[in-house]
């Protein structure tokens, strides 16, 4: 449970990761002068240069060259050229479109600071630790012609080393900002440009360093618990995703090369993708991430959860995500909480339970003792929850109830205590129904808590009865 609680928790710089790794922010309003705001003074002896370099020739846009061609064979060119300029324009949707879909006509290379190439080759400039690079010229695009991996092994020679957090393309604008993995391969790579040109895909690429940060307006704000990212997705796969979600509402959806960030008007409705997701029956090849967990205690009911499934459109389900889950949330259930994945990262994070929560009653007063005693299951069964995040065991929860069973053993202690760290919370399955309510008293004069989490207590009233494998434990979560 650790290992993967903590592989979530490095999903908390994602964000930063992005603004980091392009130094820049994305100018949603029309182009006009604004204001430039620098954030990093250069040292003594350089000069803050923010202008753009040369920015090289455009080609003529090749639908129109091919207008002005006469023969059958130049026609045929050019319907090929605009069905591959198509796939990197939106569609007429009939959807809102956020400011990630119209990324090309919002995102210019005005909106990019970058240094004077004279000024990266002064000795003063390696001072800086600039490592952000902003390649343009990329070829036009369409579905297939290169991935993220085609791009980095043409910059690999040169230093780069490929990763999820290095590399962000965006072929709607044939751009693209990578990092460096120091401000020296940065500058070796300016230079080697600057005596032959680099060529990608028949493309002479253009490279320019980037002011680390220099921003023209104020970044637009984004809510990373309601944000999923999504990597390894194909670009026809990120289109068809796309139109699956036009029933959600979106704030934000930006399709990047191998990559989306999609931002969610709620946390419901984040929730609701990761959920619809792990339960599709064909497995995809791309993978789900959010970029922040989540955090405190579960603020609504199932029924105010959205009919409409935001992956309904894309495949079949396992079964309706909300058809085994209780309509109110037992006290003492905080958020992380997790739903399984059948592929990487295997886990997705949660604000509400999407689980199997039995028929209870939370226990608060003595008088709640006998009212269960006379209704519960003919199993007295025992509800914990509000169990910590990580950094507990098994061991650490049994032995708060070791001493109310008859024998001190593995089989009572691994099938009579079912701890759900995912769930974050437990069931106690008592011999008797004595020693369960003795547990219970106990309870209300000295509350039972785990690494400093004070437990929430409630009697089971349906039948629960404890399984003797590992096949129960699962099913019990699913």
């Amino acid at each position: 449970m650790g290992s993967k609680v903590q592989r979530f928790e490095t999903l908390k710089s994602l964000k930063q990761c992005l603004q980091n790794a392009s130094e820049i922010i994305i100018n949603s309003e029309p182009d006009k002068p604004p204001a430039v705001r620098c954030q990093t003074q250069p040292p003594p002896g350089l000069s803050d240069d923010g202008s753009q370099p040369p920015q090289p020739a455009s080609d003529p846009d090749p639908v129109t060259a091919a207008k002005t061609q006469t023969d059958a064979a130049s026609a045929k060119d050019a319907s090929v050229t605009t069905e591959q300029t198509a796939a990197t324009q939106p569609a007429t949707a009939a959807y809102p479109l956020t400011l990630g879909d119209n990324i090309e006509t919002c995102l210019s290379q005005k909106k990019f600071q970058c240094f004077k190439l004279k000024t990266c080759f002064k000795p003063a400039f390696h001072f800086m630790c600039s490592k952000h690079l902003l390649i343009r010229g990329l070829p036009k695009f369409y579905d297939g012609l290169y991935t993220e991996e085609d791009l980095s092994k043409l910059l690999t020679p040169f230093g780069f080393q490929y990763g999820d957090d290095n590399i962000y393309i965006l072929p709607q604008s044939c751009m693209a900002v990578v990092v460096m993995p120091t401000t020296s391969h940065l500058v070796d790579l300016l230079r080697i440009s600057g005596i032959k040109d680099i060529v990608f895909r028949q493309s002479a690429l253009s490279f320019s360093a980037m002011t680390r940060p220099c921003a023209r307006t104020p970044p637009t704000t984004i809510n990373a618990e309601r944000t999923i990212f999504i990597k390894n997705i194909s670009w026809s796969d990120a289109r068809d995703l796309r139109n699956a979600l036009s029933k959600i509402t979106l704030r934000n959806y930006l399709p990047l090369l191998n990559k989306v960030f999609i931002e969610f008007a709620s946390l419901c409705d984040t929730d609701h993708f990761g959920v619809r997701y792990s339960l599709l029956k064909q497995l995809h090849g791309y993978e789900v991430y959010r970029m922040k967990v989540p955090e405190g205690h579960s603020k609504w009911r199932l029924s105010e959860l959205p009919e409409n499934a935001a992956l309904d459109h894309i495949d079949d389900v396992v079964a309706p995500s909300t058809s085994s889950v209780n309509l109110n949330i037992p006290q003492g259930t905080m958020a992380p909480l997790w739903v399984p994945l059948r592929n990487s990262p295997f886990v997705f994070p949660t604000m509400a339970p999407w689980f199997i929560i039995p028929d209870y009653h939370t226990v608060g007063r003595e008088v709640d003792i006998e009212w269960a005693r006379c209704q519960a299951s003919m199993i007295p069964t025992i509800m914990l929850t509000g169990l910590p995040q990580d950094d507990y065991k098994h061991e650490d929860v049994a032995k708060r109830v070791w001493r109310y069973f008859p024998k001190q053993n593995l089989h009572f202690q691994y099938y009579n205590v079912m701890v759900l760290p995912l769930q974050r919370r437990a069931f106690v399955f008592f011999t008797d129904w004595t020693t369960c309510c003795d547990f219970v008293r106990d309870h209300l004069t000295n509350p039972i808590s785990v690494k400093g989490f004070v437990l929430s207590v409630h009697f089971v009233m349906q039948p629960m009865n404890p399984g003797s494998s590992e096949v129960w434990t699962l099913n019990c979560g699913l």
